[in-house]
């Protein structure tokens, strides 16, 4: 387990910006922020959030990401489970790599 924090702040795990100990599901977040961005062009969380969360201001409530925008609308219900189970907060409760390569979206033509 790990307990520095270092990443970018865009892409960084809620775990690793609280200071707590984290392992390499901070990296299955992170991958999550990627694949959101890659389906919408829109980071998930606004610079005013990301500036709060740094400051470590907010509690871990504040990254709620939203999925109400014309970018998601067009998506596949699956897409978005994909990525929502990236984005868990929870890392215990965050899919797994095998999970994610094993995911429907990514397995179904």
């Amino acid at each position: 387990l790990f307990n520095n924090i270092c990443g970018s702040p865009t892409y960084v795990a809620p775990e690793v910006i609280t200071g707590e100990k984290y392992n390499y599901m901070a990296d299955n977040w992170s991958l999550g922020i990627c694949a959101y961005m890659l389906i919408s062009g829109q980071k998930p969380l606004s610079n005013y959030v990301l500036k709060k969360i740094i400051k470590r201001s907010a509690l871990k409530k504040m990254y709620t990401i939203d999925y109400n925008t014309p970018y998601w609308d067009i998506q596949p219900l699956v897409a978005k489970d994909f990525v929502q189970r990236l984005l868990t907060i929870e890392p215990e409760k965050r899919m797994t790599i095998k999970e994610a390569m094993e995911h429907e979206w990514l397995i179904t033509p």
